[in-house]
């Protein structure tokens, strides 16, 4: 799968239809069936959960909702705005990070969950994946 067709895939988080209430509560648990034991320790996959907004000091910050992240080449391709695109490496132990001008996405991969936040200076969104391919 091209890093575009993955930029644009992951994109497509934040127009994600699906939950808006705004609380995490009234999220429905992911579920899926088990990860095969041949593909279960690596990262490549697509991640389906659920985000929310932690700090929101602007109306252009994501609302919560559902959507799907997706991996490749052991590589996190996530575009929180166009002009927002992380491309961040997954490091053997299972930790992402990376630092762009516009922002921070920082977070951990481990058992076929991704939790990560990202940050930047107006708004701060956590997001609660569960690897289902």
């Amino acid at each position: 799968m091209s890093r575009l067709m993955l930029i644009v895939l992951s994109s497509t988080w934040l127009t994600a239809c699906g939950n808006t209430s705004g609380s995490p509560q009234s999220a429905r648990p992911v579920t899926s069936p088990p990860i095969p034991a041949k593909v279960a320790d690596k990262p490549d996959g697509i991640y389906k959960g659920f985000a929310f907004t932690a700090v929101s000091a602007s109306p252009i910050c994501p609302t919560a909702q559902w959507g799907t992240v997706e991996i490749g080449d052991q590589t996190l391709y996530f575009a929180l705005t166009p002009q927002t695109i992380f491309i961040a490496p997954i490091q053997p132990d299972g930790t992402v990070r990376m630092v762009l001008p516009d922002g921070t996405l920082a977070g951990r991969l481990m058992d076929g969950r991704l939790l990560f936040s990202v940050k930047n200076r107006v708004c701060e969104t956590t997001y609660d994946l569960q690897r289902v391919i």
